[in-house]
């Protein structure tokens, strides 16, 4: 009984030293911040921040889906359905190779997006007859 008491008062000192350091490391962690993307704005109603969603990715080198489209032009239709977006997302573009893709334009300005997928289309005669691809173009 004597030596049940001794390890009782042990134990109940190392609980309450182990509370003090407990409550000490919580005051030194910084404030967590709630968010890391924050929305101010949007064309639908805002939904609770909770909700918001960041997806990115990118088509493959040397096996984009490049189709040639008028005399001087190239388009991609890019699947983002793996993203899970439920209202139609804000897309940011960039166009990505391995030569020649500094003289191309459209490659920010997107067409036809929906929560599945948008389309791009460049002026790169360049890039057409799958010089894109040898190129190593991807969005």
């Amino acid at each position: 009984s004597g030596i049940n008491a001794e390890y009782g008062g042990k134990l109940a000192a190392s609980e309450e030293r182990l509370g003090k350091e407990i409550a000490a490391l919580k005051e030194s962690i910084p404030e967590k911040r709630e968010k890391d993307v924050l929305i101010v704005s949007g064309e639908e109603e805002l939904r609770a921040p909770s909700c918001a969603r960041v997806c990115a990715g990118s088509t493959i080198r040397g096996n984009t889906n490049w189709v040639d489209y008028s005399t001087n032009g190239i388009y991609t239709d890019v699947d983002i359905s793996k993203c899970g977006f439920v209202t139609v997302p804000t897309v940011t573009t960039s166009l990505e190779g391995t030569t020649s893709h500094w003289g191309t334009t459209g490659s920010s300005e997107i067409y036809d997006v929906t929560t599945s997928k948008f389309r791009i289309y460049l002026v790169a005669a360049g890039g057409r007859g799958g010089n894109a691809n040898k190129y190593k173009w991807n969005m």
